[in-house]
């Protein structure tokens, strides 16, 4: 009887180091994972025309203006269209990289030119 309540504790402390070096092995094999924001491209954008519309590849942005504003996209080539009431419609083209943070502007559309 006095054998058998000398192994209890023994027991019980091979079982928590079992324990501890599981959860230490699993948490030095996680593999930490990139945030979404890492595989994107970041665009700031601005045009001397307030009420600019922004297009990229088509779809619509958001409206810019003298204040800068910044849009992550999927790298690779985006056309840039530039759209504002009573102006024509400008067109520009960039390469994006992953990771990437391009400044451009102030980009405006045709305004008064026929």
């Amino acid at each position: 009887m006095h054998q058998t309540r000398n192994l209890v504790p023994l027991g019980l402390i091979v079982v928590l180091g079992i324990v501890a070096v599981g959860l230490l092995i699993g948490t030095l094999t996680r593999r930490a994972v990139p945030p979404p924001s890492a595989f994107l491209a970041r665009l700031m954008v601005s045009s001397s025309q307030p009420g600019t519309s922004l297009f990229g590849n088509g779809l619509y942005l958001g409206e810019i203006g003298p204040q800068a504003r910044e849009f992550s996209l999927v790298p690779g080539k985006i056309q840039l269209r530039l759209v504002r009431k009573y102006c024509r419609a400008t067109d520009t083209t960039f390469e994006l990289k992953i990771g990437e943070q391009l400044t451009v502007g102030p980009l405006d559309p045709a305004c008064g030119q026929p």
